[in-house]
């Protein structure tokens, strides 16, 4: 079974971080830029997909910039077909709203301290609970792959964040924390070879600048 590990386009909180002010997480958009991006992420995963014998099973962020980065991928998927559906354990990390410029700052600098792992933001989430909703939705893949809903010559593509990316580096690869460095730009496409459910490699698509 092949997976892809998409990231979002470019968003307005990747441009100007003082977005993160005023739009909540779920609702910041993408630039013209990360419109263009998922576009040409939409040709790069076509070519991936072409001569797969299987089916393709799309799973997507319920976040809207990973909704409209889908529906730039979509749109330059052709003649693929797909089964589609969002999937809210694939969510961004929730940091909740920063009250100024200056608090953004201190937290930023008490997550350095503590370590971006365990880091929790108040009211929020800490890395460890995406690294739990990820276990969570492998298992799932996990059981569907068993039942045969899911077969060996089918893709699996998850339109995702980046650190929902890591995360799932940790858990295919059992890495620690500290090991599982990926390096994936916007709209880049992490391509892992899952025979039988066993993570053996991987490459990744990089967005030409």
């Amino acid at each position: 079974m092949k997976l892809c590990l998409i990231r979002h386009g470019l968003s307005k909180a990747n441009v100007d971080e003082t977005v993160y002010l005023t739009v909540k997480d779920h609702d910041i958009e993408l630039t013209d830029i990360g419109q263009e991006q998922a576009l040409l992420a939409g040709k790069n995963l076509s070519k991936e997909l072409s001569g797969t014998k299987g089916k393709t099973f799309v799973f997507v962020s319920p976040y809207k910039r990973t909704r409209q980065t889908w529906a730039g991928i979509k749109s330059a998927l052709c003649p693929i077909t797909f089964s589609e559906q969002e999937n809210p354990l694939l969510r961004e990390q929730e940091y909740k709203f920063f009250a100024d410029l200056e608090d953004m700052k201190t937290r930023k600098e008490n997550r350095a301290k503590w370590g971006p792992f365990w880091y929790r933001y108040k009211n929020a989430e800490a890395a460890t609970d995406v690294h739990q909703r990820v276990t969570v939705f492998w298992n799932y893949l996990t059981n569907q792959y068993l039942l045969g809903h899911i077969k060996e010559e089918d893709t699996v593509v998850i339109v995702t964040h980046e650190v929902v990316i890591r995360m799932f580096t940790m858990v295919m690869e059992s890495l620690s924390h500290e090991n599982a460095k990926v390096d994936v730009g916007n709209c880049d496409i992490k391509v892992c070879d899952l025979s039988k459910m066993q993570y053996k490699s991987s490459h990744c698509i990089k967005i030409k600048k």
